[in-house]
């Protein structure tokens, strides 16, 4: 389809009046958008206001029920996302939709087959044009590797390739950096200037603000299903984003910090080590603290935590919870011993996305849910009703399936699903990724709540202003060594950063 010169200065993508509904849910209701060729469009709301239905809309993956897409110009309906893609618009989903088991070349050149010069399945054309994209990103990718084996880091990596090798007019990504490093973030980054100067209109859907008014030009909101507002980034602030995603004021974003944690030691870890991961950590977790953990994507943040929860065998080292030394051979003993773990996977690891809000919340209390021969049911909707209630879960029945939820809903019925063992220690990996700012706030407060009466807590993430903002103490990691800990003022992002470079030292800052 080409675009005709007097179409230029026209939006080369316009959503009109779109509406789509769903059994029991208006997921869009009457929504205009426009993009332009050449710009970056942020589009923002919570989760749950219908940035992904409409997404799935433009790109061929779900049909409108009323209004019109106009591309280029031309009223269209797209039957199928290979129907969008053969008519340039492409899209890099949040929830990566790959073949593990095929390798990264194969996964990458899968939607670009019939560009194949030979015409039938060249395996070396498939490698040469996998390298030559991958090395965008200046990783160490072995595009004969099998998709499994990478990271979920590196997953994400492939995902994007895969999309830039369409050669498409609208580029859509939808949380493109939430497993990528601050390096590959600023990389893609790159990657999309270069896009916009060839006049690639491009849709960038993001929790993270900063980068919505780093690189977007205008930002479009979106409020359960109904279209807020589009404001040019010059012009406008954060919070006013903000206030108008979620339709009120935000207040402080992050609880207020401890004025200073007992010297009760909670958790106790020496000498853990699990080669090449990780080697001789050592750090105690205070009653009173919220514990952060920063390192870049491989230091062996999570390969620690997860140590410690028997999810990985130890080498060697020792794990003391309130002074008694632990034998924890599996997760189910760190489960009995009162320390859990939220992981950084919800949806692979973490939750049973077929199966109801109450089957997920008890998960891991059976125990405690079973009568002599059955499951207690009356126990288990009185458990499910209190956790929801105190994370302010949104749903439409107990009985919902979790994978119909929003991705912030989804976070919270896996953080009830812990807490309904009523652990010692909480591991949060990773808490609020993938969720918007309205659901960060309410976890962030859940979190202090859960120190205040006594509970253990370490937060892993890769949110540096999230590490600063609420954490107490921060313990940061190189290349699986533990540099040192960060407290009260010198908790910054340089200081962080430095530390996790291994550049400096938490003594030497």
């Amino acid at each position: 389809m080409e675009v005709s010169e007097d179409l230029l200065n026209e939006p080369i993508l316009k959503i009109q009046n779109v509406s789509k509904s769903f059994p029991g849910t208006k997921a869009l209701d009457d929504v205009t958008m426009d993009l332009y060729g050449g710009e970056v469009l942020g589009l923002c709301g919570e989760n749950g206001a219908g940035k992904s239905t409409l997404m799935k809309i433009i790109s061929g993956g779900l049909q409108k029920d009323s209004g019109k897409l106009l591309y280029k110009g031309e009223e269209v309906a797209f039957s199928s996302p290979r129907d969008a893609h053969l008519n340039g618009i492409g899209i890099v989903h949040q929830e990566i939709i790959n073949c593990p088991e095929l390798s990264v070349a194969e996964n990458i050149c899968m939607s670009v087959m019939d560009k194949n010069p030979k015409g039938f399945l060249d395996y070396n054309w498939m490698y040469k044009t996998a390298e030559e994209y991958l090395s965008r990103f200046n990783v160490e990718i072995n595009v004969k590797e099998k998709l499994s084996n990478l990271s979920i880091s590196y997953q994400q990596i492939v995902e994007i390739v895969k999309a830039l090798l369409l050669d498409c007019s609208v580029l859509i990504f939808d949380e493109p950096t939430a497993a990528l490093t601050e390096d590959e973030s600023e990389k893609l980054f790159a990657i999309i200037d270069e896009l916009r100067k060839n006049n690639i209109g491009i849709i960038y859907i993001s929790h993270r603000l900063e980068e919505v008014f780093n690189n977007c030009d205008r930002v479009t909101i979106l409020r359960d299903g109904q279209f807020i507002d589009t404001l040019n980034i010059k012009d406008v602030e954060v919070k006013t984003v903000i206030n108008k995603m979620i339709g009120r004021e935000l207040g402080d974003f992050y609880p207020e910090k401890a004025a200073g944690s007992d010297e009760e030691v909670l958790l106790s870890v020496r000498e853990l080590t699990n080669k090449p991961s990780f080697a001789n950590v050592s750090f105690d977790l205070r009653k009173g603290e919220i514990l952060g953990v920063s390192g870049l994507m491989g230091s062996g943040r999570t390969e620690t935590a997860r140590s410690i929860c028997g999810l990985d065998r130890k080498q060697t080292g020792s794990v003391f919870l309130e002074g008694k030394e632990l034998s924890i051979k599996s997760y189910k003993d760190s489960i009995s011993e009162g320390i859990v773990y939220l992981t950084e996977n919800r949806k692979k690891e973490g939750l049973f996305l077929e199966m109801s809000i109450t089957d997920n919340v008890s998960a891991m209390s059976l125990g405690e849910m079973s009568g002599k021969i059955l499951m207690n049911k009356s126990l288990e909707i009185e458990n499910t009703d209190r956790y929801c209630k105190e994370l302010s879960v949104k749903y439409s029945e107990k009985t919902d399936k979790v994978g119909t939820l929003s991705g912030g809903n989804q976070q919270k019925i896996l953080i009830a699903k812990l807490l309904s063992v009523s652990p010692k220690i909480v591991i949060l990996d990773e808490p609020t990724r993938g969720i918007d700012v309205g659901s960060k706030k309410e976890i962030y407060t859940l979190i202090r709540a859960l120190v205040d009466r006594g509970v253990g807590v370490i937060v892993i993430s890769s949110d540096l202003e999230e590490i600063v903002g609420l954490c107490d103490r921060v313990m940061v990691f190189h290349e699986g060594t533990m540099m040192g800990d960060l407290t009260d003022k010198d908790i910054t992002e340089s200081n962080i950063m430095h530390m996790a470079s291994g550049i400096a030292k938490g003594s030497n800052l």
